[in-house]
Order: C-alpha cells, then structure tokens, then sequence
C-alpha cells in the first residue's frame, strides 16, 4: 500500500507510478508514522464497517477529537494525548478497540507491549477507590494491614519507610566503627527503574522524588549520629533489657554482629523532611496523606524496636 505525498491519499493500486486521485508522481510507501504526531501517546485503530461500531464511534468522537487517515476498506483512526493521560485514553475508546487490531506509540516509536499503560490503569483504579485517593499513592490505605508509608506519594517508586525497603540497601558500610555510606546514583537507577512500569502515571511527582534522594545523607556514622540504628538490632539479653525499657541498644559491630544497614529511629527527621519536601500550598488531602505516612512511619519503628 502507497500514499500521495502530495495530497495525502491512500492508493491502494499495484505498482502505481502516479497518483490516481491528483496525478502527482510523489508516491511513497504507506506508513503510519507520517500521519500521526511524534510527541505524547497516539492510539492508531482501523475503521469498521460495522454499524454497531460505527454508531460508538460516533458517540465517543462527541466527547474526544479523533482524526481519520484515507478512507474506505483504508481508513484509519487515531486519538493522541499528553503521556501521563494515556490510561485514559483507553478507558473512553473501550469498546473500539475489543476485537480490533491498534497500534500504540511514545513519542512516535511504536511500543511492541501495552503492558505498562494497562499497570498504570490498574494502580490509578485502585487509587481512586479510596475516600482520600492520596492515601494509596502514600502507601497508607491498604485495607489489608499492609501499609508501606513513603513520602514521595508514590507507592511503586521503592522508597517506602520500613526496614525491608529497597532503598534503604542501596549502599554499604565501609568499616565497624558505624560507617555507612548510600550509593545515589544506585538509588536513583533503582528508582527509575520502578517507576519505568508506571510512567504513564498523571500523579507522579519526579520532582518530589528527586529532591527526597537528594535530601537523603550521603554518609552516615551510627555511633556519632544518634537518629540511627541498627538493623536488625543486636538480640542478646543486654538490648532485649534495653527495649523492655524503650531503648534502643547500638552495640558495637564484630565479627559476631554484623548488621545488615542503618535505620533511622528518630521520628523527628521525618518530619522535618517532610517540611523540606513540601511548600504550605499543597493540597488539604495530600497534607493529611502525609500527617498519616509519618504516623505509620513511627508505628513501624515503635514496632520494630520495642
């Protein structure tokens, strides 16, 4: 199949020399990418003959711009937005593309797998079950008991409080003396990997999970510093005599205790993050997200140390 550079026809005749709509010899290879914008999301779907199709695709082009391509057995539709509503996009074109053949591009490059698209629908479908949506996106609304507070208000970002998460162990300590230095660029490469999947997200804020890496310390010495722990903490009866009492022990490192990394233990450098992060002009129910992310930050501390 060929098309009119000049006035943009499909021809759909065999060895064509010229075209048979304005008799202009610049005839070129069909294809796609030369109809279809090169920034943002484009959906490209063949047009049916159906009328049980065709009576949808009039109902949904009054709520959204579709453009065609050729017409015919050769027409083709598409539908283009911003990257962060391509979810969307799939929600309102539903029906039109269940047993049809599409295409989807980024940015003009044609993606081999929706896979993606369709884990940002599920996380925002999910997001937005909930009385106060920002809960989920701060990993406190898990009807389960599962809560992996963050700060960044994205769940799937790997930067969640506990000591299990990821980010945590994107470092190593460089002696016994309590020294422990975090890798940034591994935590930002970690990150950005995370975060490949959801992309499409409107709600990421790469600028609020930038700065938290940037905030985060460097270099660290647990003996020196005393909002650091360790994890996990030494279980003999001297520090089990110490939680009894609230404490926590940071018994010296030895070859018979080697911690596996450094904790944060005083809540209070949370929420003086949480103040950098954060102008005073954010929303009343990401300010309540974030006063929920803290608190359950220190229930796991409180947990994991007493």
């Amino acid at each position: 199949m060929k098309y009119c550079q000049s006035c943009k026809k499909i021809i759909d005749v065999l060895n064509a020399k010229f075209c048979p709509y304005c008799g202009a010899k610049t005839i070129k290879n069909f294809d796609l990418r030369d109809f279809i914008p090169h920034e943002g999301i484009v959906i490209v779907f063949k047009f049916q003959n159906k009328k049980a199709f065709q009576t949808l695709y009039e109902k949904i082009k009054e709520t959204i711009k579709i453009s065609e391509i050729g017409e015919g057995k050769n027409k083709y539709c598409f539908v283009s937005s911003p990257i962060k509503n391509a979810y969307l996009l799939f929600d309102t074109l539903g029906q039109l593309l269940y047993n049809n053949s599409y295409f989807v591009y980024e940015n003009g490059k044609r993606l081999r797998s929706t896979n993606d698209i369709f884990a940002t629908r599920v996380c925002c479908a999910r997001r937005i079950v909930n009385e106060i949506p920002e809960y989920y996106c701060f990993g406190v609304a898990d009807r389960n008991g599962d809560i992996t507070p963050n700060l960044v208000g994205c769940l799937q970002a790997g930067l969640d409080i506990s000591p299990y998460s990821s980010f945590y162990r994107t470092g190593e300590w460089l002696d016994i003396f309590g020294n422990y230095v975090f890798d940034k660029e591994k935590m930002i490469s970690r990150t950005n990997n995370e975060l490949k999947k959801y992309r499409f997200c409107p709600f990421i804020n790469e600028t609020i999970i930038q700065r938290f890496i940037d905030l985060w310390p460097e270099r660290i010495n647990v003996y020196l510093d005393n909002m650091w722990g360790f994890w996990p903490p030494k279980n003999d009866s001297f520090s089990n005599g110490l939680k009894e009492l609230g404490l926590v022990s940071n018994t010296n490192m030895s070859e018979n205790y080697k911690p596996e990394i450094p904790l944060i233990t005083d809540m209070t450098y949370f929420i003086d993050l949480a103040k950098k992060l954060y102008s005073a002009e954010i929303s009343t129910n990401t300010q309540a997200a974030i006063y929920a992310s803290t608190d359950a930050i220190q229930m796991n501390i409180f947990r994991e140390y007493s």
